[in-house]
């Protein structure tokens, strides 16, 4: 899977773009608030709908402007896609694929796999279970558009389950009620229970076999998968759920929230017998991310059979030489973007492509390098 070409307009501080990008990696180097990142962000929109970083689509449009586009042209093993998301001057966003405007999120997903890699992202051990579970559903979501439906449904359940404890009715009507939603819950969230724990033991392997590497043998990591609602011993994780659920309602009526369900999942990192959520040195747990970020890529490739497109927005600064190495070494076989304020292409000729790209106040100059 390679990017083709990245068309922009009225966006973020780009006035016009057209950018064909050539070689394994794109460098794109300039000083701070020129607007790298927001090239990134423009890929990563395209593949999962969203920006990575605000939750207001109207702050991407270009100041003084009342919309925005963006095109990208994918190349994929059997041909070639477009995705365009516009967004018009009512903030309606408008997302085509192959000309084809889409009604439904879910059918973008899978269209452009992307891995973003932020100094953000490297706090992925020691955040909140909430950036966990994000890193699940974004990376799950790509793969399978069952995932994001199953998901997009149970979020909507779950919302209306709190809505319902929180409404006034007496325990008694909602023991009477509850039972209704719990067994949609159940459905869903079952769904996705199991395919984040088929997920994580993927990475698990493979994120051991990086941090080894990486961190020179200082220990083992092992990556699992935390869940109040899945047990393996059990045939059936949807009655697993609804046990959980009924054994959990009178608190639920008493607190009026629901306390047991798959929006409660993390992801447990440990190195040898160590916490690392809790207990790890930062090189532990930076090393231990990046690790896992390594096995995102196999997983992914091993599952669609396509290489993601890797966007490292300034990370080469945040890892040591040795970590950074490490990082070129694994994705050199894949269209990788990187942001930095300077980058040497000699230092890593060998490991990365053949283009660098200037960018100043929204412009884009393209400095090749063969």
């Amino acid at each position: 899977m390679r990017i083709k070409r990245i068309e922009l307009s009225d966006y973020r501080n780009y006035e016009s773009v057209d950018l064909r990008p050539s070689g394994n990696a794109v460098i794109v180097s300039g000083e701070n608030a020129v607007g790298k990142t927001n090239l990134l962000e423009s890929i990563y929109i395209c593949a999962v709908g969203k920006s990575p970083r605000i939750n207001l689509d109207k702050n991407l449009i270009r100041w003084g402007c009342d919309h925005f586009y963006i095109k990208i042209t994918i190349q994929k093993k059997y041909r070639d896609h477009t995705i365009e998301v516009y967004l018009d001057e009512k903030n309606k966003k408008k997302i085509a694929v192959n000309g084809l405007p889409l009604t439904k999120m879910g059918d973008l997903m899978g269209v452009l796999n992307v891995i973003y890699f932020s100094p953000d992202e490297l706090k992925l051990v020691k955040a909140s279970p909430a950036e966990r579970r994000r890193f699940m559903d974004i990376s799950l979501c790509q793969q399978n558009p069952s995932y994001y439906y199953a998901l997009s449904r149970y979020n909507k359940i779950l919302a209306q389950r709190n809505k319902l404890l929180k409404s006034g009715l007496s325990a008694r009507e909602l023991n009477e009620t509850l039972p209704l939603w719990d067994k949609q819950m159940a459905s869903e969230g079952a769904i996705i229970a199991k395919q984040r724990y088929d997920y994580i033991c993927s990475l698990a392997t493979s994120a051991a076999d990086y941090n080894d590497k990486i961190s020179n043998g200082d220990g083992v990591l092992r990556v699992g998968y935390e869940s109040q609602v899945f047990s393996v011993k059990c045939e059936s994780v949807e009655q697993f759920f609804l046990d959980k659920l009924a054994k959990a309602r009178a608190k639920d009526i008493e607190s009026a929230c629901s306390s047991v369900g798959i929006q409660h999942d993390d992801v447990k990192i440990f190195l040898g017998d160590t916490d690392l959520r809790k207990f790890g040195s930062q090189g532990q747990q930076r090393t231990a991310v990046l690790s896992i970020k390594l096995a995102e890529i196999d997983a992914i490739t091993q599952r669609t059979g396509e290489k993601p497109v890797l966007l490292l927005d300034d990370v080469l600064s945040e890892l040591d030489e040795g970590r950074v190495k490490a990082l070129m070494r694994a994705v050199k076989s894949a269209q990788t973007f990187i942001t930095c304020t300077e980058y040497d292409v000699n230092d890593e000729s060998e490991t990365v492509g053949s283009q660098t790209i200037l960018s100043t106040n929204g412009k884009i100059n393209l400095l090749y390098k063969e």
